[in-house]
């Protein structure tokens, strides 16, 4: 079962890099591959250095080079919010809008347009909290978004020490540290950030649970691992792809449990509770401060939008008009869109198994949401002037970076498919769910956010030795 994952997983994502190389060739003027080559070369210059230096008998503590990685993770992200002048736009602005009403203390200053994507309304209410705490300005989301990538960096460098020692994880680290797409992403008012801190930290706690031999700490591990992802999931519904994920590890996952059964009710019992409880409490206390059934998510809508062969699965203003013809009627709204999306499939099964393969080459061979979000709408100044100017340079060499991260993971899956370990099934698994579920809902580039720091992993177990499988 693994080495299918593994396998499939493989030759996707050579699929998907190959799909970048192909795709900025022709999507973006000037010296296409100069900068792609730049960001490619950049990017195979750490992993092949980061190697030699492994092999030598120089030694840096864990405190020394989680320093190191704070600062590299905290320095170019500091820079570019303070010099790119990022203005919110699109849903951007209206969580920032929302937010604001929040820290006034006006919960119930929400649009329609919120009503029917509930999950709309928990970002920017935990974004008006510290609004209210603090002060009411975007550049304090761009630091939470800061603070976020720190956390992510070191549950990155955890996870892939996990997955194949230490070296393994440090170089996983380096490469989230230094790629530019979450880089430019992180002046942007978003919500990616905070629900990645909190799914991968209820993905640690539930490997945590793996590895734990006593019943007690198994089921407070499972239950605090429901709880993360509870609230990652009340930011943007994850259940499509967590569930089965879950479901995966605890039936084919590597274990030292010598009562399996028990081991699996006790873990799957826990992780439930904490998931109920918290999902529960936080959407029942949201919807009783604004007079909504906050707790109602649909895909309806996206699936409406990601089956459309003319819009190429992305969204449009044709199919958005569904909204005003059903008068923000969340319930019709997402019933007649189920409706025309499979009426859409049925009868013309054709355009939609073309629809799919252009929606991977589309979704997979992008990662341009960073850069491009985070330079639509600026405050004029000389230094936002000036990354305006090279953006679409920055934007190929964030290409370039992608594409080896792409390529070198599937080739560190590969190499790993006789020999897996949890952390590379949760990571197969959890990029193959992603594949499958945006076959048929919307895409854009960001949505795929949550992927890339989990391919780190594999493609930084490409350059590493395998010395061990246990965390340093």
């Amino acid at each position: 079962m693994t080495r299918i994952h593994h396998i499939t997983s493989s030759v996707l994502l050579i699929a998907a890099a190959l799909s970048c190389a192909g795709l900025w060739q022709v999507a973006l003027y000037g010296n296409v591959f100069v900068m792609w080559a730049i960001g490619l070369v950049l990017m195979m210059t750490v992993a092949t250095g980061y190697r030699f230096a492994a092999s030598t008998t120089f030694r840096l503590t864990e405190h020394s080079f989680l320093l190191i990685l704070m600062s590299a993770t905290l320095l170019p992200r500091l820079w570019w919010i303070s010099n790119a002048g990022t203005l919110p736009i699109a849903d951007f602005a209206g969580y920032q809008d929302y937010a604001l009403q929040v820290a006034s203390g006006n919960l119930m200053g929400y649009t329609d347009v919120m009503t029917v994507f509930p999950f709309k309304f928990f970002y920017p209410m935990i974004l008006g909290a510290l609004y209210w705490l603090t002060t009411p300005s975007a550049y304090i989301a761009q630091l939470l978004n800061v603070v976020c990538s720190v956390i992510i960096a070191y549950q990155v460098y955890r996870l892939g020490s996990m997955a194949g020692g230490m070296h393994a994880g440090r170089l996983a680290a380096i490469f989230f540290a230094l790629w530019p797409s979450q880089i430019a992403f992180c002046s942007v008012v978003a919500q990616e950030h905070l629900f990645q801190v909190f799914f991968l930290g209820g993905v640690i706690l539930l490997l945590r649970a793996q590895e734990s031999s006593s019943n007690r700490s198994v089921t407070w591990l499972g239950f605090f691992a429901g709880a993360l992802i509870a609230l990652a999931h009340v930011l943007r519904p994850v259940a499509m792809v967590i569930v089965p994920t879950i479901a995966t590890v605890l039936l084919w996952g590597i274990r030292a449990q010598q009562h399996l059964r028990r081991y699996i009710t006790t873990v799957g019992a826990s992780l439930a509770l904490g998931f109920v409880i918290v999902a529960g409490l936080f959407m029942g206390l949201a919807s009783t401060a604004v007079d909504q059934p906050l707790w109602k998510s649909n895909a309806g809508f996206s699936l409406y939008v990601g089956t459309s062969s003319e819009s190429r699965g992305f969204w449009s203003v044709k199919h958005a008009a569904i909204i005003d013809e059903y008068a923000f009627d969340t319930e019709a709204i997402h019933k007649e869109s189920t409706r025309r999306a499979v009426a859409s499939i049925v009868e013309h099964p054709g355009d939609f198994i073309q629809l799919v393969a252009t929606k991977f080459v589309l979704f997979w061979g992008s990662d341009d949401y960073g850069v491009y979000y985070s330079t639509v709408e600026q405050i004029p100044s000389a230094s936002a002037v000036t990354i305006f100017r090279y953006r679409n340079r920055i934007n190929l060499v964030a290409q370039g970076v992608y594409f080896f991260i792409l390529a070198a993971a599937g080739i560190g899956l590969y190499r790993r498919r006789a020999k897996s370990n949890n952390v590379l099934l949760i990571i197969a698994s959890v990029f193959l769910l992603h594949v499958a579920a945006f076959s048929l809902l919307e895409i854009q580039s960001r949505y795929h956010v949550l992927v890339v720091p989990l391919l780190m992993i594999p493609a930084a177990m490409t350059f590493t030795r395998h010395r061990s499988d246990v965390p340093a």
